[in-house]
């Protein structure tokens, strides 16, 4: 005799918004996101100003931490985000356009991994993309 079990679970799914200079862009990271592009304009740039992205519905497990990184088109690190507070991170824009060059596309992704840096060693790291970034003058 066999007995079929069936577990059912609910899972929100969670998005991000990434604003800077007024306009924002909203994605989740589950999806593929290619499409979704900011665009900044470096003369707009205020001193106080940031690019933040804001986490919507978050269900990260105890022990891990999400991280923002932007990359260039060669998959080169430029610049991670800072956390804000929980569930938001920046980084001003003061920092953030110096290294940003046009007409290049940039590519915001997340990454969830262990706090644990020994246990971040032994993982495989998926970053998700969350937006393409782009500045014009």
């Amino acid at each position: 005799m066999s007995i079929a079990v069936a577990v059912c679970g609910f899972s929100q799914k969670i998005t991000i918004t990434v604003s800077a200079q007024g306009k924002s862009v909203s994605a989740s990271p589950d999806d593929e996101n290619n499409d979704k592009v900011l665009v900044l304009q470096r003369s707009a740039a205020a001193a106080a100003a940031h690019l933040v992205a804001k986490v919507n519905k978050e269900e990260i497990s105890a022990g891990w931490k999400r991280t923002f990184v932007v990359y260039d088109n060669e998959d080169k690190e430029i610049i991670t985000l800072d956390s804000m507070k929980t569930n938001c991170y920046g980084v001003s824009l003061q920092a953030l356009l110096p290294v940003l060059q046009q007409p290049k596309q940039y590519a915001l992704y997340t990454i969830v991994l262990p706090e644990d840096p020994q246990k971040a060693m032994e993982v495989r790291i998926a970053r998700q993309l969350v937006c393409k970034i782009q500045v014009t003058d």
